[in-house]
C-alpha cells in the first residue's frame, strides 16, 4: 500500500498526496519566511514577463503561493498517476523520464525532459485535463519551488479571467522550450553537451547520474563520459 506523503507545501504536516490535495485551508494560516517571500516575488516576475501581470491578478495569486525545499530527491509522480501540481524552479531541477529497455531487453530510464531553474514544470495531461501522466517525475534534491495546484488555478480563472491568457503563454513556452531541444538533438556529440550545459548549467551534472543525461542527449553512458573528460581537459 502506498504511504501517505504530507502536503506538497511541506509545512503543516497534514497528510496528502501529489495530486492536489494541499490542505490550502491549514496552510493559508502560515506565515512565508523571508527567503519565501522572496521566492514568490522572483515567480510573479517570472510571470510577469510572460504577461503583464494586473495588480488584480497579483492580489488573487498571491496568497496561494507557497515554497516548498527538496531535500532529497522526490518522484513526484508516476507514469500513469494523475498530477494536477505545478512546481516553478527557483533552483534545482526537474526531470521527466520513460521505463524502457535497451537494445539487450535491460530496463533502463529514458530521460525525455529535464527542467532547469526559472522554468515551469508540469505535466499538462493531468494539470490541464485530468488524465495520466505518460511521463514519471522527479524533482533533484536540494529544489526550491513554488506548487501550484489546479484547485488554485481554477479558482484564479473564476477571480482573475486573465489566467487563461497567462495559462496559454506558460504552455507556448514549452513549445519553445521543445523547439530549443530538437535543435540541440541535431548537433553532433560534443557541441550536443556543449549547448546542454549552456541551457541548463553545469550545475545539472551534480543532479542526475550521467546515464540520465546521456539518455536525453541520445548517448551511451560511456560515449558521454568520453565527451566529458576530452571537454575538461580543454
Amino acid at each position: 500500500m502506498q504511504k501517505d506523503k504530507k502536503c506538497l507545501i511541506g509545512r503543516c504536516g497534514q497528510k496528502a498526496d501529489y495530486t492536489g490535495k494541499f490542505c490550502s485551508r491549514v496552510c493559508e494560516e502560515l506565515t512565508h519566511s523571508e527567503f519565501d517571500m522572496q521566492v514568490v516575488d522572483d515567480f510573479i516576475r517570472y510571470l510577469n514577463g510572460l504577461l503583464n501581470v494586473s495588480d488584480h491578478l497579483r492580489r488573487c495569486i498571491s496568497p496561494m503561493l507557497w515554497v516548498r525545499t527538496f531535500a532529497k530527491k522526490e518522484r513526484i509522480v508516476r507514469s500513469g498517476e494523475i498530477c494536477t501540481a505545478s512546481f516553478w524552479l527557483k533552483s534545482g531541477y526537474g526531470r521527466c523520464f520513460v521505463d524502457a529497455k535497451d537494445k539487450e531487453g535491460l530496463p533502463f530510464e529514458k530521460t525525455v525532459r529535464f527542467y532547469g531553474p526559472g522554468k515551469i514544470a508540469a505535466i499538462h495531461s493531468g494539470f490541464f485535463n485530468d488524465k495520466p501522466s505518460p511521463f514519471n517525475f522527479e524533482l533533484s534534491a536540494g529544489a526550491v519551488v513554488v506548487p501550484f495546484s489546479r484547485s488554485c488555478f481554477e479558482k484564479l480563472k473564476l477571480n482573475a479571467p486573465e489566467a487563461g491568457d497567462l495559462a496559454n503563454s506558460i504552455m507556448a513556452m514549452e513549445g519553445v522550450d521543445e523547439l530549443e531541444k530538437t535543435d540541440l538533438l541535431r548537433l553532433k556529440a560534443r557541441p550536443s553537451y556543449q549547448e546542454f550545459l549552456r541551457v541548463f548549467g553545469v550545475g545539472i551534472e551534480q543532479c542526475f547520474a550521467i546515464k540520465h543525461i546521456a539518455s536525453y542527449l541520445e548517448m551511451s553512458p560511456n560515449f558521454l563520459s568520453r565527451i566529458r573528460s576530452e571537454c575538461n581537459r580543454k
